[in-house]
């Protein structure tokens, strides 16, 4: 018997009850805790960049990364187009700033992903729809499928682009009619399977519809030029078929029809859409199309030419001729006259450059009526406009010559060639074809063999023999001043292919002969008065230091590689006063022709304003004034009268960027401690000074096989010490005889100019880390030890 005076123990549930409150108690607690700790990251999380970012800029990014997806998309790719939708689940942010963007889902692409097209048209509510589809990237059955829910918004496409197989081109014969419930409609892209034979689908008849399109393109797909007379909003016209079509083509004067009722076309393209149409030949009748910037026709070449004879273009628009189809026994001269007169009324400026290239088995020939820049590679030409541009398949090209001559080429400065130009040129000798084209001053040759290049180069004209009154016939291109050779090999001396053990016969001398041969070609130029002003080579195969030694006795400048200074000048006077001093140099006429008082010319390396030229007097001088901050950076202050100079004017706009960034801001001066010859090479080692709270030092800029300048020339770093605080260099023998270091004594100063590019990232990464210095570095730990105890709970 348990006795009276012990106390109860509590009963069990009210026990189990007591514990269940606590628990809950503390469950609670602990949720306000995750919470808390879910608040602290969300503030962290806007304290970063991509956190502070206005709405604004944060839709442009999802824009991008969902047309990213969508272009990207196809077999094999590792995005499909709806990739970008988890994005909106990285944060809350994110999630509520899509939601509330109905554009950002416009954009549907036909997948077998059912439901993410649904959410698509959910969330983009009552958006204007952007629809593409293609049965290559998608089964015929999910396409049906998918394009049937999309249809169901056919009241609010603005875009449609669908690319269909053979088992859905009569299944989707409906989309013609189905378009008069399409009033939003905008742009519109059909495309049909290959095939010889199109009678599966109706005629695409716009008429009575009442849209209003801006774009349509159609390909292999039928239509009706009947129907496109109404089509009086399209700015953008494009129908193209195959070759080898059935479908009926179109005269010349249903086409004229059409373009007369559409006083807002911006671009037309019709490939191959033509047959033989003399209909309109000879018939006095002429479409204005004012506002088309670019025309592109294939086909029957003289259906083209006349159908551009009966047009009425503004002196802006751009030609383009592809895919030219004539008849057996017909030539591709015989539509030339046509478009060289159309040329010469449709332009209100002169053809400047010209470019004869080569596509896999097309020639290609481009005319522009602005300046381009001739260091520019044949194959990157194309991405600004020609004014005209048209292709010859690469069995005509015994028809080059002939054509060429048709073409109103005199006022032609810039030249490009391919090496398919060589078989009209060097193999048939036929040099006279380059007369009248005497105001040629830069030709760019591209994979040419050498003695293509000195046919070029020596090539006398035909048609200036005859002249009794010369006393030395004309040259080829008697006035060019610059040549850019891309792709010359010297390793071989230019003989045909075939001969030799390796199917290719070896000069006996190549290392010196090649060199010397190209050489002796440019002297011949310069004794006749028409010597090469400017040499650049390109990606050349085999280029020994003896060739660029040879060639640069021959010209002016050469370019070859991220080396280039300009000129070198004479110091012919200095005069010193209180707030600094003024020099004049001499001997600079080549780098004044198109000098201005205010220009500023870089002189060994420091950027410094012409105050005073004269392009004449003692060979070409100009003066420039030197602050005393000029003095204490840069040696200037320690040169002498006679001593020469590196100059280099300010790289243009239009020219190619061939080396370093050089601002020619000088940073500070560095001293010659060592010079040590190395072969015909010489390697030299510099000093940088004790640095100090007002200049840093500049070791952190400099790293092995980076650059740095040296009075104004940018050289490749071969060494680095930072104990010691020196950094070498190596010049090689043409390096030495075209700037002044080469010839510094040991103890002389000279101008340092490091890699701008390393300050700027120096900058960004320390004001990232919250300030300079170790408290940067602390901070950031700080931050990221926070942030592990937060996601462990600790904190």
């Amino acid at each position: 018997m348990v006795p009276s005076d012990i106390p109860m123990f509590p009963d069990t549930l009210e026990e189990t009850e007591s514990v269940r409150r606590a628990r809950n108690s503390l469950l609670s607690q602990w949720e306000q805790h995750r919470l808390a700790i879910h608040m602290v990251k969300r503030q962290l999380n806007n304290l970063t960049l991509l956190g502070r970012l206005p709405n604004e800029i944060l839709l442009e990014v999802f824009r991008w990364y969902a047309d990213i997806c969508a272009i990207e998309w196809g077999p094999g790719a590792k995005r499909t187009p709806y990739s970008w939708i988890r994005v909106t689940r990285v944060c809350h942010r994110f999630r509520e700033l899509c939601l509330a963007t109905p554009t950002l889902w416009t954009r549907v692409v036909l997948t077998d992903n059912i439901k993410c097209i649904e959410i698509m048209l959910s969330r983009s509510q009552n958006a204007p729809l952007v629809v593409e589809g293609d049965t290559a990237s998608l089964g015929s059955k999910p396409f049906l499928v998918s394009l049937c829910i999309v249809l169901k918004e056919l009241y609010r496409i603005r875009s449609l682009d669908l690319r269909l197989s053979w088992n859905l081109y009569a299944a989707i014969s409906v989309i013609p009619a189905a378009l008069q419930k399409a009033p939003k409609l905008r742009q519109l892209k059909l495309a049909a399977p290959y095939a010889g034979r199109m009678a599966a689908l109706p005629d695409m008849v716009l008429d009575n519809f009442g849209l209003e399109l801006e774009e349509l393109v159609l390909y292999r797909y039928p239509w009706s030029w009947e129907g496109l007379k109404n089509c009086s909003t399209l700015r953008h016209l494009s129908i193209a078929h195959d070759k080898g079509t059935t479908l009926p083509p179109p005269k010349i004067d249903e086409v004229l029809d059409a373009l007369a009722n559409m006083p807002h076309l911006v671009t037309l393209e019709l490939q191959i859409v033509w047959a033989r149409d003399n209909s309109l030949l000879d018939r006095e009748r002429v479409v204005e199309v004012p506002t088309l910037e670019h025309l592109s026709l294939s086909g029957h070449g003289i259906t083209c030419a006349a159908l551009l004879d009966h047009l009425q273009l503004d002196q802006s628009t751009t030609i383009s001729f592809t895919g030219m189809q004539l008849r057996e026994g017909e030539h591709y001269a015989a539509y030339l006259p046509a478009l060289a007169s159309k040329i010469q009324r449709n332009c209100s400026k002169p053809i400047v450059a010209f470019s004869i290239g080569q596509e896999p088995g097309v020639i290609e020939l481009s005319f522009w009526t602005d300046v381009q820049s001739i260091e520019r590679k044949q194959y990157k030409l194309d991405v600004i406009k020609p004014k005209l541009c048209f292709d010859l398949p690469l069995c005509a090209d015994s028809q080059l010559i002939p054509i060429w001559s048709q073409l109103p080429l005199s006022d032609v400065r810039s030249m490009w060639m391919s090496s398919v130009v060589m078989k009209g040129l060097y193999h048939d000798g036929r040099a006279d074809i380059l007369h009248g084209m005497e105001n040629v001053a830069e030709v760019h040759l591209a994979d040419w063999s050498l003695k293509g290049v000195s046919f070029v180069l020596t090539s006398v004209l035909e048609e200036s023999n005859r002249g009794e009154s010369d006393i030395l016939p004309k040259l080829c291109f008697p006035n060019m001043q610059t040549l850019v050779l891309d792709g010359l090999n010297f390793q071989y001396c230019g003989k045909p292919y075939g001969g030799g053990r390796y199917g290719r016969e070896r000069c006996e001398n190549c290392r010196t002969g090649c060199g010397g041969k190209l050489q002796s070609d440019l002297e011949i130029r310069k004794k006749r008065g028409t010597g090469i002003r400017r040499l650049v080579l390109k990606d050349t195969h085999r280029l020994s230091r003896h060739n660029i030694e040879l060639l640069a006795t021959s010209v002016d400048e050469i370019v070859w590689d991220h080396l280039r200074i300009e000129h070198l000048g004479t110091v012919s006077s200095i005069e010193h006063d209180e707030g600094g001093c003024t020099l004049t140099i001499s001997e600079s006429s080549p780098i004044l022709d198109d000098c201005h008082i205010g220009d500023s010319i870089a002189v060994n390396g420091a950027c410094l304003t012409v105050i005073e030229f004269d392009v004449a007097q003692n060979g070409g001088w100009f003066k420039v004034w030197l602050a005393n901050e000029t003095l204490e950076r840069t040696d200037l202050g320690e040169r002498k009268t006679g001593d020469q100079v590196n100059l280099e004017r300010a790289m243009g706009a239009h020219i190619r960027f061939g080396g370093h960034f050089v601002q020619a801001h000088v940073d500070t001066t560095a001293t010659l401690v060592e010079k040590k010859p190395d072969g015909d090479s010489l390697r030299l080692l510099f000093k940088l000074p004790e640095p100090t709270p007002s200049r840093p030092s500049l070791l952190p800029y400099l790293i092995p096989k980076g650059y740095v300048t040296i009075d104004g020339a940018s050289l490749t770093i071969t060494s680095v010490n930072d104990a010691e605080r020196t950094f070498g260099v190596m010049l090689i023998t043409h390096t030495q005889e075209k700037i002044t270091l080469g010839k510094k004594a040991t103890n002389a100063k000279v101008n340092i100019e490091v890699d701008m590019v390393g300050k700027y990232v120096e900058k960004s990464v320390t004001a990232a880390l919250g300030g300079g210095g170790n408290e940067g570095v602390r901070a950031l730990v700080e931050r990221v030890v926070e942030d592990v105890l937060a996601r462990k709970g600790i904190v």
